[in-house]
Formats: structure tokens, sequence, C-alpha cells
């Protein structure tokens, strides 16, 4: 199983830097999960776009419709509630965001890698996760 955090996610739906490399990890045979605050930061991204003015409605409701199916049948979500001590403590001791500190205790919960496009968390999280990977240099063929 890989965690995957709301950076990759949003590139299965957004036209960004990193797509290929993030569609070739949806389409791959692997489990991916997030916490479930992931719903949120996703959605958020998409409706984002619409208030700016860079996506109308009618692309941004289809891309949420997208992204619930996905959530439906390709990501499994795992509760905060079980996280949130954990990532509060990282989130001190790294010195970083709490709701990016979910993703790495979700990946040491269940003992699985975290792939983030967030070079940031990438650089801090290496110190207190040893499978955590970059997007960037994951191979999309």
């Amino acid at each position: 199983m890989i965690v995957v955090d709301a950076s990759v996610a949003a590139k299965w739906l957004l036209p960004e830097a990193g797509e290929r490399e993030a569609q070739a990890l949806l389409d791959g045979e692997d489990r991916l999960a997030a916490p479930e605050t992931i719903r949120v930061e996703v959605a958020g991204a998409i409706i984002k776009r619409f208030r700016t003015g860079t996506m109308d409605e009618t692309d941004a409701r289809s891309r949420c419709e997208f992204w619930q199916s996905l959530i439906d049948n390709r990501l499994h979500l795992l509760p905060v509630e079980g996280l949130f001590d954990q990532a509060m403590g990282l989130a001190f001791q790294m010195r970083h965001g709490l709701p990016d500190c979910l993703y790495l205790a979700a990946a040491g919960n269940i003992g699985a890698g975290l792939i983030t496009a967030d070079r940031t968390l990438f650089e801090r999280g290496k110190a207190v996760h040893d499978r955590i990977q970059l997007l960037a240099g994951i191979d999309p063929h």
C-alpha cells in the first residue's frame, strides 16, 4: 500500500506539472491510501479554480464528481481519529503543518511509503519517515 497526499491526488484532476507521474501511480497496481482529510483538500483545490475564474462551474462540478468516484473505487481513506496525536507530535517535531503530518502519520501507522509532490514535506519528512518519495522521482512508464 502507498499513501498519497493531496499534492499528488490533485494532479489526477487538475492539469499541472507532474500529472503524468501521478496518473501512472493511479493506473498502477499498488493500493492507494490517504487520511480522510484528503477528500476536502482536493475538492477545495478544484473549487478554488472555479472561485478564481480559471475553471467554469460545469467543469469544476464534473471534476468533483470524478474525485468522489476515485475515492469510492481507488483510494482507501483512513480515519483521522487514529492519526491525530501522532500527526500533532510530528508537526511539533518537524515544525511543519499539521495537515501534511497526517499523511506521514498514516504512512507510519500502516507501514507504507508516502508519495508527495510537495518538496518541503519531502525534505522535512525524510527525517521521520524513511519511505517518503517525491513524485518527480517516479517513472511514469
